[in-house]
């Protein structure tokens, strides 16, 4: 056990040797490395947001197909239930959801009118929509 810890300080100790052996680097020398590893670091961020932007470029259709399903209302009824109601079409269907099960509890004969949507809505989808550009606009 002695031996185990002796050599695991020796191997923490070998870093620091090794660094102190090696004389300091010159002011220009430093100078130069920076710049290079800044320079660097904004090619990889500069990488990162062309090829975000390019995505978003090239899945312009994506979501421009008209949605057959629509989730109306939802409403908790736990911590994991919920009740849903979801047109299909022009039927519409309330489904009770639990962890593991989803089941029809009622098809109803005629639509529940839909309530207006609010030409303010809510900060998180305004900015979104924002984001988001005119031609994801619903």
């Amino acid at each position: 056990m002695k031996t185990i810890l002796t050599m695991l300080r020796a191997s923490l100790l070998l870093p620091s040797v090794a660094l102190a052996a090696e004389p300091a680097a010159a002011g220009p020398e430093l100078a130069a490395m920076t710049v290079r590893v800044v320079l660097s670091l904004g090619a990889v961020i500069a990488l990162v947001v062309l090829a975000a932007w390019l995505m978003r470029r090239l899945q312009t259709g994506v979501g421009s197909a008209p949605r057959r399903l629509r989730v109306i209302e939802s409403h908790s009824l736990g911590v994991k239930e919920r009740m849903v109601l979801v047109a299909v079409g022009e039927q519409q269907l309330l489904l009770g959801i639990a962890p593991g099960s989803v089941c029809t509890l009622h098809v109803l004969s005629a639509p529940v009118a839909e309530p207006p949507a609010v030409a303010g809505g809510s900060r998180f989808a305004n900015v979104l929509a924002r984001m988001r550009g005119p031609e994801h606009k619903t």
